[in-house]
This record gives structure tokens, sequence and C-alpha cells, in this order.
């Protein structure tokens, strides 16, 4: 399997861009040497649970329309989303994508950090966007926007064997300097930023039940996939847990990509492809391919 950092360290990285085979060898190239420069700077630490690998890539559908509702097995657990609705009873969507996960990401990251069930929130356009390490313009704001209304109003219930043991909103209010509004009324818009959110006390509880500490300066290199910020929680989470190796196989890790694949080759292809550029990222992660999937090796976590 090609190891970006081992090409690196063998050419240097301009030889390394140069002997790059293809698009792909190329991006993982540019992803480790950019976490190598990231290395010279002060660690940001940042945190998730497993829930934040829930979340669908795409948006989901029902038919030809948006889907209410999204479903995800992850282990024993069932983790599903039920979209939130605005005051006159329209839905507001299922939260999806890279950006909905940075968003999720940055809130367990504010309620660790601050210990507190009303953490306060950057307040404004890029004091946000740079918290989440998103970059861009006008379209990129509606956008992290509209995944934010989306993770702020929908409701997490997380089942197992057909038994539900959690139900809950993750966001009860926005907090404003003229007021407390729900995350389901849209005239909050006109508003600004909110100072505060209200964390539900379910969600609450979650993040501080099953915390998964990441790296801020690797997820900021993979901001824009969601599926490589899927496999680099799943391994932060997993691999430093380990005593021995443990194989996953191909169909173990098909965990509900929201892409219904015709072939198992695709689906192996995009495991591939992703596991190239999390371990550009996430250099110490010890991740072997076979052919029955992937062998994890105990290993050292992201920070």
């Amino acid at each position: 399997m090609f190891d970006a950092h081992q090409m690196i360290a063998e050419h240097g990285i301009n030889e390394a861009r140069r002997l790059s085979k293809n698009k792909l060898e190329h991006s993982c190239i540019n992803a480790a040497a950019a976490m190598l420069a990231a290395f010279e700077t002060e660690p940001e630490p940042a945190w998730a649970s497993m829930m934040v690998t829930a979340l669908p890539h795409r948006q989901p559908l029902e038919g030809n329309d948006p889907a209410l509702h999204w479903c995800r097995q992850i282990g024993f657990d069932e983790y599903r989303f039920d979209s939130g609705y605005f005051d006159d009873g329209s839905p507001v969507g299922i939260p999806y994508g890279a950006k909905a996960r940075l968003i999720l990401i940055g809130t367990h990251t504010r309620v660790l950090h601050q210990h507190s069930l009303v953490p306060d929130v950057p307040h404004s356009r890029n004091a946000y966007l740079k918290e989440l390490g998103v970059e861009g313009g006008g379209m990129t704001y509606k956008r992290v926007t509209d995944q934010s209304r989306r993770v702020a109003s929908c409701t997490l219930s997380i089942a197992r064997e057909d038994q539900t043991r959690l139900t809950t909103p993750l966001v009860d209010f926005f907090i404003y300097d003229s007021g407390i509004f729900s995350p389901s009324k849209k005239d909050i818009d006109s508003l600004g930023f909110s100072r505060q959110i209200i964390v539900n006390p379910g969600f609450y509880d979650l993040i501080y039940a099953e915390p998964i500490k990441l790296d801020r300066r690797a997820l900021q290199i993979i901001s824009d996939n969601s599926w490589a910020i899927d496999l680099y929680i799943w391994f932060a989470g997993t691999l430093p847990g380990l005593a021995a190796p443990q194989l996953l196989t191909w169909k173990e890790l098909e965990f509900g990509s929201g892409v219904n694949y015709k072939r198992s080759r695709q689906t192996r292809g995009v495991f591939l492809s992703t596991l190239q550029l999390v371990k550009a990222i996430y250099p110490q992660a010890r991740v072997e391919v076979a052919d029955e999937g992937f062998v994890l090796h105990p290993s050292p976590p992201p920070l």
C-alpha cells in the first residue's frame, strides 16, 4: 500500500510529488507534508464520539425527496437521526457530509473544554469557520449555516437489540443578546450569531461517556472529506485500546456510506483510497490491508 510519509522520508517532499503516480498519491503526499508542517506547531486537541460517524455522507433521500430519518448500525448500536421542524411545520433536514461532522466535532470540543451545558460559541462568521477549520466565502458559510441548523434541530436515538437506550435532541436553544430562541425558529437568522447554546443533557452525557481525542490540525487537512473524517475517528477511537491485532472484514467496514454500490470492489476502492489519506494525517496508525479487510494493530493515539 502507498505510504506518503515513507515516500517523503526517502525522496523529500518535492521529489515525492514528482514521483506520485496518480491524483490520490499526490493528494496523500500533500496531506502528509501538511501534517509534517503542522507537527512544528502547538498541538490542538479536538473531541468526537462514534455518533459523528453515524451521519450520512450525502443528502439521504426517500424516493425523490429529502429523507426525514436516517439510521446506521455501528457495532451493536443503531443510531437514528430524525429531522427537526421549523415552527411552520416544514422540515429542517437531516445533517450530512463533512461540514455536519465538523460542526458536531466542534460542539463536542466546546462542551468538553468548557465543561458546561451552556458553552460559549464564536461570535462572528470568520471565527466560527476558523474554529471548524474551514476556509471560504459566502457560499461556504451558507452551507455551514444550513448544516449547523440541521445538527442543532435534529433528534438522536440510540438503540441496541430493538431497545432504545437514549433519545435526545442535541441542542435545546440558541442564546442571543436579544433573548433565547429554539433552533426551529427561522427568524433567528436575522439576529446574527448566538452568544451561547444550551446543549441537551442527554447529548452532554453522551459526549462525556465516549470521548475520542483527535488532532485538530489533522482534521483541517481532511475537512472536505467525510469518509476520511469517519475513518480517522474510527482509528483514533479503536487502535489505542487494542491489546492484540484485530481483523475487520469488508462487510464490517461498510458503515452506512449512504452510497449503494453494486459491486463490493467499489466499496473496497473507497476504503482503500480513504485509508491511504488517513494514514497520511495519522501516521502512527498501524493498519494493514488483507484479502478479508483491514488488520488493526495497537497504535499510539493521534495526540
